[in-house]
């Protein structure tokens, strides 16, 4: 069945009501035609529960603007979209083609503070973010009576007579939820043993973050990143309203998980009774990385699994933390992350965090 404003429908249902029912649940395919954004391609996905949210076809299919039934969950900096061909690798140049959107991908081969790693000077964040994909196909179809969609493409971060990694994207939909599920399968298609890194950037901005916002997660260890987190006097998980020179916030978390490795954290604003959920695998997915940088105009809050932290590939490579592929070896990640509305199922969220 797909619910949509309480109602369930069948199958049988939706082809008696609608002609065409696209403009409630399903695709719409665009392109940008201003300013920095001219020519980038996107998919805007509906998912009949309120839930809409765009894949950037050309900036590795991360998602951009996310709404929830007009509210805004991502946010969105001054840069807006962009073209991948404004990217700046060196330094924290990254960051003069971040638009921010829902989610930011960082990787593949490198993510991180600027550094220097064995001879190769690397700046922030990785490339694949700023990489067009390729193959990209959209799908819906019924399962029974439910009804599924999907955006699937792969996208290549290589570099000739050097390394060759390939991700493979699915971000799938069930018509009526308020929910999506990231698949992600990295494949190692070079013939050397090639470095990946990986964190799932999840950008939060006004009104789900606001003041008196709150994070909640079972976590074992809270680690600040540096001088700056270890000082702080507001708590990790509360949230100030825009702050006059706020800093750059980072702190590192050990989570608790089930038997089987998942873990689940979640957002809240409790004064509007809205927040995000998002819910992932730690055995292959093992940091969480909470980023605080609640200044004024840049005003947003990351939520970052990954399978490093965000120090730079040469101290992940000196503390043990960095992953190696080996060739035609692979590795897949699971990503749920959903919307959570009104008190009840506010309440249901935290109590089973």
């Amino acid at each position: 069945m797909v619910k949509i404003l309480g109602r369930d429908y069948t199958k049988m249902d939706f082809q008696r009501y609608f002609g065409s029912f696209d403009h409630l649940i399903g695709f719409k395919k665009y392109e940008y035609n201003s300013s920095r954004a001219k020519g980038l391609s996107a998919i805007e996905v509906k998912t009949g529960g309120g839930l809409s949210f765009e894949v950037l076809e050309d900036r590795g299919m991360d998602i951009g603007v996310c709404n929830y039934k007009g509210i805004p969950i991502s946010f969105r900096s001054a840069i807006k979209e962009s073209c991948p061909e404004f990217f700046e690798p060196l330094g924290d140049e990254w960051f003069r083609n971040y638009g921010g959107g829902l989610l930011t991908t960082c990787g593949l081969n490198y993510l991180g503070a600027p550094c220097v790693d064995n001879g190769e000077k690397l700046g922030l964040h990785g490339r694949i973010s700023n990489t067009p994909s390729e193959e990209l196909y959209t799908r819906k179809y019924w399962d029974k009576d439910e009804l599924i969609l999907e955006v699937n493409g792969s996208i290549r971060e290589a570099k000739a007579l050097n390394y060759n990694l390939v991700l493979n994207r699915q971000i799938k939909v069930k018509g009526g939820e308020n929910r999506f599920f990231i698949k992600d399968k990295i494949v190692n298609e070079g013939f050397r043993d090639t470095c990946n890194m990986i964190l799932y950037h999840f950008n939060i901005g006004h009104p789900v973050l606001d003041l008196d916002s709150k994070l909640y997660l079972r976590t074992k260890e809270v680690v600040p990143r540096d001088e700056i987190a270890s000082n702080r006097w507001d708590k990790y998980n509360e949230y100030l309203a825009p702050t006059k020179d706020y800093p750059d916030v980072v702190y590192y978390h050990s989570l608790e998980s089930s038997n089987d490795g998942i873990c689940k954290v979640a957002f809240v604003n409790h004064n509007i009774d809205i927040g995000i959920y998002i819910k992932y695998n730690s055995k292959t997915l093992p940091y969480f990385t909470q980023w605080k940088f609640t200044g004024e105009g840049n005003y947003v809050t990351g939520l970052e699994p990954g399978n490093c932290r965000v120090n730079g590939r040469d101290i992940e490579r000196r503390e043990n933390r960095l992953k190696i592929l080996k060739p035609y070896e692979e590795v897949n990640y699971e990503i749920e992350f959903g919307i959570i509305d009104r008190k009840e199922n506010i309440d249901r969220c935290i109590k089973d965090i």
